[in-house]
């Protein structure tokens, strides 16, 4: 993709300069909306999947003092990390017995935890959402899943699209469940911003409705 080479460019400039590549992923926060939307349709899904674990991992950055605490848990031996594909999970005597194939290889390997977290991120398919509400509205088809599979349909000024592509007069979606349109969307200050203009949009047609 032209902007990845462009991103690439970028850091490579600013290291050479004596710049933290670190400030040129950051300077780049305020115009991602925008870029992401200049995208098409496919470009955003080769983007999600060949490119998103290396956007997360440069642009949602831990704390140093949250990677100081994990390097001395993995340091004592009480955390390890392993970098593979989850392919199944079972009950085991009241335990959860999870199977795993570790990156770069065939064979597969099985253990028996007592607990297991998904810290994968928001749910995809708005059909399978543990909110009710959400699912009763995919199922009246109010609203559809977004054509790139991040979440719900909405346009522009976040009215969500029922099943026939109209986008709603009456209902709104705002937050990581607007990825597709808007991907950078996920952090308080973005969804803050979204919030803001929702309301001030709300705001306007309200205002004409009552005249």
């Amino acid at each position: 993709m032209t902007c990845l080479r462009w991103l690439r460019a970028e850091v490579r400039r600013a290291k050479s300069s004596g710049t933290d590549w670190r400030s040129v992923i950051d300077g780049l926060r305020p115009f991602v909306q925008r870029l992401w939307m200049s995208f098409s349709t496919s470009e955003k899904k080769r983007f999600y999947i060949h490119l998103r674990p290396y956007w997360d991992i440069h642009r949602h950055r831990m704390a140093p003092s949250i990677g100081q605490e994990i390097a001395a848990a993995r340091a004592s031996g009480q955390l390890e990390i392993v970098a593979g594909e989850f392919t199944r999970a079972a009950t085991d005597d009241g335990r959860i017995a999870f199977t795993f194939r570790r990156r770069v290889t065939t064979a597969t390997e099985t253990r028996s935890v007592d607990h297991a977290y998904n810290c994968t991120g928001v749910g995809l398919d708005p059909s399978k959402s543990a909110a009710p509400l959400t699912r009763s509205l995919v199922a009246a088809g109010l609203v559809r899943p977004d054509p790139v599979g991040l979440g719900i349909d909405v346009d522009e000024a976040c009215a969500v699209i029922n099943r026939d592509g109209r986008a709603s007069a009456r209902l709104y979606a705002m937050g990581p469940q607007t990825r597709s349109r808007f991907w950078e969307v996920t952090a308080i200050p973005d969804i803050r911003i979204q919030a803001a203009k929702l309301a001030h949009q709300l705001s306007a047609i309200s205002a004409q409705i009552r005249r």
